[in-house]
């Protein structure tokens, strides 16, 4: 029987788990923090046999139990909920998109942001979406609200990786432009391009924070962030070539 004061941490640590990508967590610590709440959650009544909430969870939740551990469980168990109702609709969106089915896609991506509003991978999905449905100024506002939820320069590093990694190109349509979707593949070259020049700035940013860190550390850091900035830089430079040459301009 696990003690009481540990019975917190291993929701906490739950949280952790299944809320931050990168913590360092086996699939082994998420399967036990799931496993855990279930348990405890039906042994306190807040959960019948199959698994649904009582009446007695939903007035818990809503207003607190005055138990501290409950309310953590109670708590673990909807982001335990809310993290696998993402999951599923992120799943069902990549299946959408592979059968180019946009509307299901967004459907499935709207359930994923409602469970996790402040993942920036979903917003950057988004921010795609709406880029290739043509609306820019719903994309520029899902663009700066997925940098919003960043509050250090690695998040946005890596978010900005990742919307360099998915904003895909026809490059046969940018440079043919006579082809009936030239327009529109020049606006994605754009974002991309723009997205390259955002991650070669940041990096820039990076390289030179990283002399306050001083020392061997401080060095190596400012040596792998120059690298990258001047990387992304170069391609962005590029892709600017090919904007002047077929998009009307590198703008």
């Amino acid at each position: 029987m696990i003690p009481m004061r540990h019975r917190r941490a291993t929701v906490i640590l739950g949280i952790v788990c299944l809320l931050f990508v990168g913590s360092g967590c086996e699939e082994g610590d998420v399967s036990l923090i799931v496993n855990f709440v279930s348990d405890y959650m039906q042994a306190k009544g807040m959960i019948d046999k199959n698994g649904k909430p009582t009446s007695k969870a939903m007035t818990g939740y809503m207003f607190g139990t005055g138990d501290s551990t409950i309310d953590a469980a109670l708590n673990a168990g909807a982001s335990v909920k809310g993290v696998r109702e993402a999951d599923k609709a992120i799943e069902k969106a990549d299946e959408a998109r592979g059968s180019g089915n946009a509307a299901e896609e967004e459907k499935q991506l709207a359930i994923a942001a409602e469970n996790r509003p402040n993942d920036w991978a979903v917003i950057n999905r988004q921010y795609r979406l709406d880029l290739e449905r043509g609306r820019l100024d719903a994309a520029a506002k899902k663009g700066e609200q997925a940098l919003s939820v960043c509050s250090t320069d690695r998040c946005k590093a890596a978010l900005l990786e990742d919307r360099t990694r998915i904003i895909g190109v026809d490059i046969d349509a940018v440079s043919n432009l006579k082809d009936p979707k030239h327009d529109k593949a020049c606006v994605m070259l754009k974002a991309r391009r723009t997205a390259f020049a955002d991650l070669g700035r940041q990096y820039e940013g990076m390289s030179l924070a990283a002399y306050g860190i001083g020392g061997v550390e401080g060095s190596r850091q400012h040596d792998r962030y120059s690298d990258l900035a001047n990387h992304y830089n170069t391609q962005a430079q590029n892709m600017n070539a090919d904007l002047g040459n077929f998009c009307g301009g590198a703008i």
